[in-house]
């Protein structure tokens, strides 16, 4: 009809019969469509023919196919309404809209055949609709579900579309194109494409919500804090594989990208409140006081002060600090590991192969992808480069997180030490004032010196031998953290003390890490009071001769006590004791020879 008309349309007498003829066209549609929708309804295989052969004839055959798939929609779209959210969930719901979608479908592909002889994928382009025409309505209820910050609903959601998905390709199979196949499966998950990225801000709060739920560190009593330290760990670490999970379970972790930001800001979070615990905990111990005209010890000479005494009790609870970082670290690397191989095990389910993938990475990359829910180029690919980063084993998922926690284990090493040193660093605080070092000798009635043949050390240093002593017993119950938990050297305030770390003298062999975190850390205490003792030493105003005897009588004490321990000497302590040693002439000549550096030394002396 259509190519008549073309060949009669220069005739004048015909030049309006176009017009004409396509007002009966309408009208004939309009009077057959109403048989049409009524056969389509009932599945009327004679009457759906007869009209479907009068559309054709009209060259109607789009709105033909249009009338035909409202005719199919429409059922569905009264089933949509029957959900009812005071009744039943949506996860409950939705499974069956999904079974009535797809029996429809299936009957479909058995009866249109029958009517549609000559049209190409009737079925096909059906159910393309189908999934376009409730891509809308299915998103809008899954933000609702979002906004309601259900993180598990969510996942449940894309379980059942997954599910509905790979039943329908298998139902559909060869039976429609290859075409409309895809863009049946890129319907029916294109709610997601925008809900999808809701996940980085819903995570967040959900994984918030679950560490404070669990997860209390509120400092109220020193060792209950450190108990409250303790209690954290396997919480949080739950806490934060749980959050995995979910992303690898909601889309095959393709938010995996967002799941890493909240993974590595929920860690950082954690950490730094650690850190302010810290800060409580120096406080308790005495370490760093505050108030009332005191003073934290690395400000220089103290105020006034609660006595410290030998009381081990901060040394203690410091070293169990240190144990749980010891511990939370082992779980953090272990963690960065399981967060890489989680996310991994799912790369298959996006991209399938890596080599197809790999000659994809141009405009068909999205056509390459296995998954249907990632529906932009540009996504695509900064997905298939993150998957790329987490093949590399040495990729590190969580360095933010990492790095901090390498800085708070250095503030807890120095805690460490800080509590192992109060003591010494007390002792050793008035010593040059002290009135041994300018008491003369005793003088006889005759007038003369009475001779001193033996001292003995005084009690700061004798004070100082039995705190040292000490060390070693204090350590050993937490050595099985081993020799990797030793002290740095940002844990001492004296570096220049830790610039030739020794070895134990006493080891006659290899030491296990026990014995090396136990040596370490005493050797470290010990240097630091080496270079504490000299500082002090040269802060001497005036040695009377008996003074020097009994500095001299100090310090040899002071080096047995090294001796035993397994310490090297201070060699400017070395120094000052041979300087010591030699009488006042025979030094005095020789600060005319003596290197610069030792100059000083011998000056005070």
């Amino acid at each position: 009809m259509r190519e008549s008309q073309e060949s009669l349309r220069e005739l004048s007498q015909f030049r309006d019969s176009g017009k004409t003829i396509t007002k009966c066209q309408n009208r004939l549609e309009a009077a057959v469509r109403p048989l049409l929708m009524e056969a389509f309804a009932n599945h009327d295989v004679a009457v759906s023919q007869e009209c479907i052969k009068i559309f054709k004839q009209i060259d109607r055959t789009s709105e033909l196919e249009q009338y035909y798939r409202s005719c199919r929609v429409k059922p569905l779209e009264e089933y949509w309404e029957t959900f009812d959210p005071s009744d039943t969930s949506f996860t409950m719901w939705l499974p069956s809209f999904y079974d009535t979608v797809a029996a429809m479908l299936s009957e479909e592909l058995k009866w249109a055949p029958f009517v549609f002889v000559d049209s190409e994928d009737v079925e096909g382009k059906l159910a393309v609709h189908v999934m376009l025409h409730f891509a809308t309505p299915l998103e809008a209820r899954l933000r609702s579900a979002a906004g309601m910050g259900a993180v598990q609903d969510l996942i449940r959601l894309y379980d059942i579309t997954e599910d509905f998905a790979t039943n329908l390709a298998g139902q559909l199979g060869a039976s429609i194109s290859a075409v409309s196949l895809r863009n049946t499966m890129l319907g029916a998950y294109r709610p997601y494409v925008a809900v999808l990225p809701l996940f980085e801000e819903m995570e967040r709060t959900a994984l918030q919500q679950q560490i404070r739920a669990t997860v209390n560190i509120e400092p109220s009593s020193f060792l209950k804090t450190i108990s409250d330290i303790r209690e954290a760990v396997s919480p949080l670490f739950l806490a934060l594989e749980a959050s995995v999970e979910r992303c690898a379970l909601l889309g095959h972790a393709s938010e995996g990208p967002a799941a890493v930001r909240v993974l590595g800001a929920s860690s950082v979070e954690f950490i730094e409140h650690l850190f302010d615990v810290l800060k409580y905990l120096r406080r308790e111990s005495k370490i760093d006081i505050q108030g009332d005209g005191k003073v934290a010890l690395a400000g220089g000479a103290p105020a006034t002060y609660e006595v410290f005494s030998h009381d081990w009790t901060y040394v203690q609870g410091a070293l169990q600090v240190l144990q749980l970082v010891n511990e939370f670290s082992s779980k953090l690397n272990t963690f960065d590991r399981t967060v890489r191989q989680r996310l991994l095990s799912q790369k298959g389910h996006l991209f399938g192969e890596d080599s197809s993938m790999a000659s994809s990475m141009g405009s068909d990359i999205l056509s390459a992808m296995k998954c249907f829910h990632v529906q932009d180029k540009g996504k695509a690919k900064k997905l298939w480069a993150f998957f790329q980063q987490l093949s590399d084993v040495g990729y590190k998922v969580l360095p933010g997180p990492t790095q901090l926690f390498m800085s708070f284990d250095s503030s807890v090493q120095s805690f460490v030490f800080d509590t192992m040193f109060y003591f010494l660093r007390e002792n050793l605080q008035g010593l040059p004032q002290f009135p041994s070092w300018t008491k003369e000798a005793e003088v006889s009635a005759a007038g003369l010196e009475v001779p001193t043949f033996s001292m003995t050390p005084l009690s700061y240093v004798s004070q100082i031998g039995e705190h040292l002593f000490t060390l070693p017993q204090q350590l050993e119950p937490y050595a099985s953290v081993g020799a990797n938990a030793g002290p740095q050297r940002a844990a001492s305030p004296f570096p220049e003390a830790d610039d030739a770390q020794a070895e134990p003298e006493a080891s006659g062999g290899e030491e296990d890490d026990s014995t090396g975190f136990v040596y370490q850390w005493v050797s470290a205490v010990s240097r630091a009071t080496m270079s504490l003792y000299l500082q002090k030493i040269s802060q001497i105003k005036r040695l009377s001769p008996l003074g020097a005897k009994q500095l001299l009588t100090d310090i040899e004490y002071l080096f047995d006590v090294m001796s035993a321990l397994g310490v090297p000497a201070n060699d400017n302590l070395v120094t000052v004791k041979e300087f010591l040693e030699k009488p006042e002439n025979e030094l005095r000549a020789q600060l005319e020879t003596v290197d610069a550096a030792h100059h000083k030394l011998a000056s005070r002396v």
